[in-house]
């Protein structure tokens, strides 16, 4: 009827939002629908429905008013009539979305994310620095942080530059920017500097150890990355790991800020299971029987331990990862994380000097997850390089 009305813009601009949050969409997200994608982009889907409503409206209005001599008499309405009657269509609508709908979307009760980010708030030391990594976690840190003014006395940072009014750099800048942003400022600190990823840490603090706590890692200043690794306990990352590992969770949101824990976890378990340190093993064995049931707990530990590779050390990686393969089909992982098991399995063929069984679990990954952020592609070039294959 716009298009008929030659009512242009409104017909074009429709149409536009419409494909934009449909068929754009899907092309953007190159059909990529895992657990978290769906979750984050449902609404976005909305749009098209109300969209389709507004289109059905005009129809409908255009179809009374061109036959309206085909509507009964009994049903014909003066304009107030009718007015009455939209309005009590709209509520009753309501009405029926919201009781069908609110059970499903009731976050009430949902306290994953809020426990989470209050175990790493309330455990940092005075006037600290907190590197937020991703943005599920600075949006949960950042909002207990800003808004409710929990440890006003830290200073909150997102390594990706999102939302924060302190950002170091624009959301824009390319990674490699962002990184040495980053690292000139924890290198010119005299503060206490602390992010999620025990991993990440290593890129922006060249030559620190790191003190890991489970789910915080803290720089070291003087040490030597993986080779000066100090462990701290904190029973209350215990409590919290033994209700995640045994949780289950189907709520996407809850499910991944549950994974991330698990694998942050996953790596402090496993330096102290591959340590040489009696007292340190000792603190893991009682959480260990629970983690080398959780697949992100496993692969937390593989990704963990492989740089430090011994005789020793090598068998229980290998383990840990033939266990995390068999509980493979049982977990809901993105394609990345997918993609990561098979980076993780090429890793440790290297290790055990089987460079074309290595390849092969490379060239899975890159099946898998075809992304410039997939570590198993810098894999392949270093292989081919060398001749292997």
């Amino acid at each position: 009827m716009l298009l008929r009305s030659r009512r242009w813009t409104q017909a074009g601009a429709g149409i536009l939002v419409f494909l934009a949050h449909s068929v754009v969409l899907i092309v953007l997200l190159r059909f990529d629908f895992d657990y978290s994608r769906v979750a984050l982009f449902r609404p976005y889907s909305l749009v098209c429905y109300g969209l389709a409503a507004i289109w059905l409206s005009i129809g409908v209005q255009f179809v009374v008013g061109r036959h309206d001599g085909w509507v009964p008499f009994s049903i014909k309405l003066n304009a107030r009539r009718r007015t009455l009657v939209g309005a009590v269509a709209v509520v009753a609508i309501a009405a029926w979305s919201v009781r069908e709908n609110w059970e499903v979307n009731d976050r009430s009760d949902s306290d994953v994310a809020a426990r989470s980010a209050n175990l790493v708030l309330q455990n940092l030391p005075d006037d600290a620095i907190m590197i937020a990594e991703g943005d599920m976690e600075a949006f949960t840190l950042g909002y207990l942080h800003f808004v409710e003014g929990l440890r006003p006395d830290i200073t909150l940072l997102s390594s990706l530059g999102l939302a924060y009014a302190n950002r170091l750099f624009h959301p824009s800048a390319p990674a490699d920017r962002r990184t040495e942003i980053l690292r000139q400022f924890v290198t010119q600190t005299d503060r206490r500097v602390f992010v999620s990823d025990a991993h990440n840490l290593l890129s922006l603090c060249d030559g620190c150890g790191m003190r890991m706590f489970g789910f915080v890692a803290e720089a070291l200043r003087g040490g030597s990355g993986f080779g000066t690794v100090e462990m701290r306990r904190v029973p209350e990352a215990e409590d919290f790991f033994n209700e995640m590992v045994d949780a289950e969770l189907s709520d996407a949101w809850e499910y991944g800020y549950r994974t991330a824990f698990l694998e942050r976890y996953g790596s402090y378990l496993g330096i102290l299971a591959a340590s040489d340190n009696p007292a340190a093993r000792r603190l893991a064995e009682p959480l260990l029987p629970a983690a080398v049931q959780d697949y992100h707990c496993l692969t937390g530990m593989v990704n963990a331990t492989i740089p430090d590779w011994t005789p020793e050390t090598g068998k229980l990686i290998v383990a840990w990862l033939e266990k995390a393969r068999r509980l493979l089909p049982s977990v809901r992982l993105t394609k990345r994380e997918h993609g990561l098991h098979y980076y993780l399995g090429g890793l440790v063929e290297l290790k055990r000097g089987d460079r074309q069984a290595a390849k092969r679990m490379f060239s899975r990954s890159v099946e898998i997850y075809n992304s410039s952020g997939n570590p198993s592609l810098g894999e392949l070039r270093a292989l081919a390089r060398s001749g292997a294959g």
